[in-house]
């Protein structure tokens, strides 16, 4: 056998080789770097995500106080009689609210008053019932004082203690009497790390006018000053 038959010889076994030499898989030092970029990468997208998962719970928190004012407005059109809807932040930081009848109570023959409902009633509802919501990831401002009385100059956090009410009367206008302060009745969402500051980011919704105009906001229009 020639020196050329040899090296061809040669070049066949290596084409035969190589196939299962590139499926033979990685190296250990390349499942290490693999493992390496992977785990740097979710360090750097973790929080960003995480801010982007939350800021969805608090436009969902928000969508949710906007239809509960507007269930409490629709029902008082529905009945011909007044209805409230008040929210609250029940002991496990779960934000909450109840559309209720209203009664005047100074009617002697009032079977109901504005008060919300106990706190262990089946009218307290989840804000967002079909989304995922860890306890304390968002914080409920207002700045009502009283019923359909609004403060001009900062959000107060809600807790436990349910809110002053926002009525509706039977045509679906706010109740009389009404302060609207300068920016109307508010019922804000903020993010519990970040809070209801001036600053903050936030969503609110805003009752802004006697004949019961609904808005939504975000960041500075949420202040009440």
């Amino acid at each position: 056998m020639d020196n050329l038959d040899f090296l061809k010889k040669i070049q066949q076994y290596q084409s035969k080789q190589s196939p299962s030499e590139s499926n033979s898989g990685f190296t250990l030092i390349e499942l290490i770097v693999v493992i390496i970029i992977v785990g740097v990468l979710s360090a750097i997208a973790a929080p960003g995500w995480l801010a982007f998962t939350n800021k969805q719970r608090m436009n969902g928190v928000n969508d949710a106080a906007l239809n509960a004012l507007r269930e409490a407005q629709r029902e008082a059109k529905r009945t011909k009689l007044s209805y409230s809807v008040s929210f609250r932040t029940n002991a496990d930081n779960i934000p909450q609210y109840a559309v209720f009848l209203y009664k005047d109570p100074t009617d002697p023959n009032g079977a109901r008053s504005n008060n919300p409902p106990a706190a262990t009633s089946n009218a307290w509802r989840r804000l967002g019932e079909n989304q995922e919501m860890p306890q304390g990831t968002v914080v409920l401002g207002t700045n009502l004082t009283g019923v359909n009385t609004a403060s001009s100059t900062n959000l107060n956090s809600v807790g436990t203690t349910p809110t002053n009410p926002i009525t509706f009367d039977y045509m679906g206008n706010l109740l009389p009497p009404v302060t609207l302060g300068n920016k109307g009745l508010i019922i804000a969402v903020g993010l519990r790390q970040s809070g209801l500051a001036t600053t903050a980011t936030k969503r609110c919704v805003k009752v802004r006018t006697l004949l019961g105009s609904i808005q939504p906001g975000r960041d500075a229009e949420c202040n009440p000053n």
